[in-house]
């Protein structure tokens, strides 16, 4: 199966395509379509655990970040911008 967006940038000859999925919750064929081989790599937050991701091309290509700094960012400049 394949990602609709990464597979057209491949074929531009793009020396690599990435992609962002917060929060990678990974339903239905979400695993197939993002380890099916045009992506380079895939970087999720933790806000959802990826316990979904079965073996295979997916979970080499996976990066988990932490998502409490970027939370705990986004408040403190709400609070802070809007005293």
């Amino acid at each position: 199966m394949r990602s609709r967006s990464a597979w057209p940038c491949a074929k531009r000859r793009s020396a690599a395509v990435h992609a962002a999925v917060p929060p990678g919750l990974f339903l239905g064929d979400a695993c197939e379509k993002l380890g099916g081989g045009a992506l380079a790599s895939v970087v999720v937050t933790d806000s959802v655990a990826p316990w979904r991701v079965p073996d295979g091309p997916l979970p080499e290509r996976l990066t988990v970040l932490d998502g409490a700094p970027l939370f705990a960012e986004a408040i403190f400049r709400i609070h802070a911008y809007t005293l």
